[in-house]
């Protein structure tokens, strides 16, 4: 149960305002404070790799009315939380201040994660995480006549169709030997594949990149065998990393992200933590981080009726979306390696594949292209087992 000090959430992202939200929705009438680190309101995240690099959308849309906050009673402080005292239950921020928490929620996200090669630090070469983020990367766009990105995954990919929407000649470099390998099926990476090549995307597949060359700014790449790929701008999109060191310094367990049980408490029972710094360990084992925002707002609430002492809302499953330029892809829960797949066609060029696993339905992976108009139903697996996410 909650103390009276009240709530102190870290992070204003998805989760931290789903927490504060949900607080208030529960009956909670204690304090709710949540400390973030960017100037504004909070936004909506998924639109910097989406809206903002696709128009000339200057800031991503609220995720609250500018009121809201105020008259929920919801405090939103811009600063930034240096270390946790568990002892005292206190945060204190770069500025000198101390906040007493009765229960603190970490919801601090993730960071772009960063290619260990030369020249990764040179002007020019780009991340994508906040509205910042993406108003330096259309700029970039504006002004560019060819740009590489490294990573063929969501954001990689979403970049990447944006890039061909203003023009611009792009060469996507991926490791591994087919597109979003660790999400979807070989059949969807295949239809994703054949969608960026007919829109003039170069495809690079089992690439590795050895070095960013540049003087004063990134000129290209170097990738293996010496080949040189010439660029006025790189995209490093090579997937997320969880900002846990927060959680990892004041002594809680962490694995790829604060470990965290089924109601997303840490091992300090005043501290819990959600999203993408989070990794929910299932029978003491850590699983997979769900970097979405559906799953960001799911654990917001489970997290919340535990800490209210109300039921726990059952788990669904998990859902994503990208968007990648007129290719829309939707997927309700997780696909494994070890999963079987069944390809469903339909009119025009739509897809579905059914994922199963030791013959349990776990995912459905529906890609749509510019021709249909049909969308993934929501709760697309409704009637199957779906096991333990």
């Amino acid at each position: 149960m909650l103390r009276p000090e009240g709530v102190v959430v870290v992070g204003a992202g998805h989760a931290g305002i789903a927490v504060a939200s949900c607080l208030r929705q529960t009956g909670f009438g204690g304090t709710v404070t949540i400390l973030g680190e960017e100037d504004g309101l909070p936004y909506d995240r998924p639109a910097v790799s989406k809206d903002m690099l696709l128009s000339d959308l200057d800031q991503p849309p609220l995720l609250r009315a500018p009121e809201y906050h105020a008259e929920h009673g919801i405090a939103i402080h811009r600063t930034h939380a240096l270390r946790i005292d568990r002892e005292r239950r206190r945060i204190v921020t770069r500025d000198g201040r101390e906040w007493p928490y009765g229960h603190l929620v970490l919801a601090t996200g993730g960071r772009p994660a960063a290619v260990p090669i030369t020249g990764a630090t040179l002007p020019g070469v780009l991340r994508l995480r906040s509205a910042a983020d993406a108003r330096v990367t259309r700029r970039r766009l504006e002004s560019s006549t060819q740009v590489i990105v490294i990573g063929g995954g969501f954001i990689g990919l979403e970049v990447a169709a944006a890039a061909r929407s203003r023009g611009v000649a792009v060469s996507v470099l991926e490791a591994a030997d087919r597109l979003m390998a660790r999400s979807v099926s070989p059949s969807t990476s295949y239809a994703v594949y054949e969608h960026h090549r007919r829109t003039g995307v170069d495809l690079r597949l089992g690439t590795s990149v050895e070095s960013l060359v540049g003087d004063s700014e990134v000129t290209g790449a170097l990738v293996e065998g010496g080949r040189s790929i010439p660029a006025d701008a790189v995209l490093v999109a090579v997937g997320m990393q969880p900002r846990d060191e927060l959680g990892r310094d004041a002594g809680l367990a962490a694995a790829r992200g604060v470990l965290v049980d089924e109601d997303l408490r840490t091992t300090d029972p005043c501290i819990s933590a959600l999203g993408d710094c989070a990794t929910v360990a299932r029978h003491g084992q850590p699983t997979a981080r769900l970097e979405s925002v559906a799953s960001a707002q799911a654990q917001a609430q489970r997290l919340v009726s535990s800490l209210c002492g109300q039921a726990t809302p059952d788990e669904l499953p998990a859902t994503f979306w990208s968007h990648q330029g007129s290719l829309k892809l939707q997927i309700v829960g997780l696909r494994t390696a070890s999963s079987d797949d069944v390809l469903v066609r339909a009119e025009g060029g739509r897809q579905n594949v059914f994922c199963f696993t030791d013959g349990v339905l776990t995912a459905d992976i529906y890609a749509r292209p510019p021709s249909s108009t049909c969308a993934l139903p929501r709760g697309a697996l409704p009637e199957a087992p779906l096991g333990v996410w």
